[in-house]
């Protein structure tokens, strides 16, 4: 964790809980993107929920790489469109294969939460 970006998103306003943090650092645009456990519904607790982790076993991730794929999508990937109500869908390569993975990121850059998207999956278009 780095003491530096946590501090940043604090200085902006923003509630964070440093000891959850679990991943935190920029996306391609700069803008900070943090992951935090120990809260039921958001973040770690709501993307490694059975449902969660059964849905990405299912795409051929395991459940030990869901929280870094995760990441790795919401400060690597490409935004392609949307799923669901207002999830932003990206893609990205990870291990050596093309994933899509869904997620919602607060305003602040905090992740709340994630799940995979098949390829053959119509998206709604970016806003």
């Amino acid at each position: 964790m780095d003491p530096c970006l946590v501090a940043e998103v604090r200085r902006q306003g923003h509630k964070i809980r440093p000891q959850g943090v679990v991943r935190i650092g920029r996306n391609v645009d700069g803008h900070i993107r943090w992951l935090e456990k120990d809260i039921p519904n958001a973040g770690v607790g709501h993307i490694m929920n059975p449902k969660r982790v059964d849905e990405f076993a299912r795409v051929g991730v395991a459940e030990s790489d869901i929280v870094d794929l995760v990441f790795h999508a919401a400060t690597h990937g490409t935004p392609i469109g949307i799923s669901g109500k207002d999830r932003t869908v990206f893609e990205t390569v990870y291990r050596g294969r093309r994933q899509r993975v869904a997620v919602t990121i607060s305003s602040n850059g905090f992740i709340v939460g994630a799940n995979p998207v098949s390829p053959d999956r119509k998206l709604k278009p970016l806003p």
